[in-house]
């Protein structure tokens, strides 16, 4: 019997939107993936923390966007550990607790500047099996060392993120508060 195979898919999701439901999905079916698991970060390394949603309102969102999909999960692992939510220190945990299951992180290729600065990158691509997928605007260097060891792929993608969408609301908020001045 093969391990089960778990894709990890980290970030914010401040709020969550429809592309990272489409980016799970399409993974999950390319590499034939059992499930998804969703993980907020508690402190995201590259964020100002005040800028942060709640987490109980980030989970509530997420339990909201997921609703529909048996395959999708939340994991508070990042939330219960607190502190500034360390890639690799997921991927450490998780192999710990779930040692019978194969790890595949799902990342935007907009990562693949910055992955050398991460928290011990060379442990991630050992911990797990690396997802690099294709984000608007962004591009695989074959003569990247880092894309040789990664699963790349191409998904249809919407473009929005999600400071996107918190800058419309403040926008539309903003509107509607100088029409009621």
């Amino acid at each position: 019997m093969s391990k089960a195979k778990i894709g990890i898919l980290g970030g914010t999701f401040d709020p969550p939107h429809f592309a990272h439901l489409v980016i799970a999905q399409e993974v999950m079916e390319r590499l034939d993936l059992d499930q998804v698991w969703f993980i907020p970060s508690f402190i995201p390394p590259h964020k100002r923390y005040n800028s942060v949603t709640s987490p109980r309102h980030r989970v509530q969102m997420l339990k909201l966007a997921l609703a529909k999909s048996k395959k999708f999960k939340i994991s508070a692992l990042e939330l219960k550990r607190k502190g500034i939510s360390y890639t690799v220190d997921t991927l450490r945990e998780l192999s710990l607790i779930k040692p019978g299951k194969k790890l595949y992180l799902i990342l935007g290729s907009d990562n693949l500047k910055v992955l050398p600065d991460w928290k011990s990158p060379r442990e991630i691509f050992r911990l797990a099996r690396v997802v690099l997928v294709k984000r608007p605007g962004s591009s695989f260097s074959p003569a990247n060392s880092w894309v040789k060891k990664a699963v790349t792929l191409e998904v249809p993608l919407l473009e929005i993120s999600s400071s996107q969408i918190r800058e419309k609301v403040m926008e539309i908020s903003s509107s509607q508060i100088r029409e009621k001045v």
